[in-house]
């Protein structure tokens, strides 16, 4: 452990020295490191970068005379996921998957419902479908919500505001995602995914 202590001193020594006099200070207001603790890394998933405001957290000793760890839970510290680009990228991917897969159950099982016996006979029996859901990797778009940003941070009340102000407001990266990349005549889902709770009967043709 002294070892390890020892390397991480050494570490940020040398990229404080490597510094020049015109190098802003990133310390000064805002420092984070990312969490290693070991009830993170049973998880299995990647770590969490741990924000903290030191001006914030020297305050909170100061006037509390608590003790560093506990200051650090205080509204001084924030935790974001640490994770890289491409595993971002896929993460999204899968998510535009999963609405896409919802998106076919419910108008496929719909109609199915509707228009029995004819595309019951089709679809739930015969198992027709058409292509396989597999959205392209999407590209990288940043969009921060005003929800997630703190209305102000310490010493400065307009924050937020001055923020949006000189970003503009801009909408959400997932606006106008929502849908298939292609819409077929034939499902692009298993016929589990959709005929459930659905049984022949001869009713009517009809279509919708």
């Amino acid at each position: 452990m002294r070892r390890a202590l020892s390397v991480i001193s050494l570490v940020l020594l040398s990229a404080s020295l490597a510094l020049g006099p015109g190098d802003p200070t990133y310390s000064r207001y805002r420092v984070s490191s990312v969490d290693t603790r070991i009830s993170q890394l049973l998880k299995l998933k990647l770590p969490f970068v741990e924000v903290v405001d030191t001006e914030a957290q020297k305050a909170c000793q100061g006037k509390s005379g608590q003790e560093y760890f506990n200051c650090l839970k205080s509204t001084a510290t924030w935790r974001v996921p640490y994770s890289t680009l491409g595993a971002t990228q896929e993460k999204a991917r899968l998510l535009r998957k999963a609405w896409q897969r919802f998106e076919e159950r419910y108008y496929w099982h719909v109609i199915n419902r509707l228009n029995n016996p004819a595309l019951y006979v089709a679809y739930c029996w015969v198992g027709l479908r058409g292509g396989e859901l597999n959205p392209p990797t999407p590209e990288v778009r940043i969009s921060v919500d005003r929800g997630a940003l703190p209305s102000e941070v310490p010493g400065d009340s307009a924050f937020r505001d001055r923020l949006f102000t000189g970003l503009g407001l801009k909408a959400p990266a997932s606006a106008g995602q929502h849908a298939l990349d292609v819409y077929y005549p034939l499902p692009q889902v298993p016929k589990e995914d959709f005929c459930d709770n659905l049984s022949l009967q001869l009713l009517p043709l009809m279509y919708i």
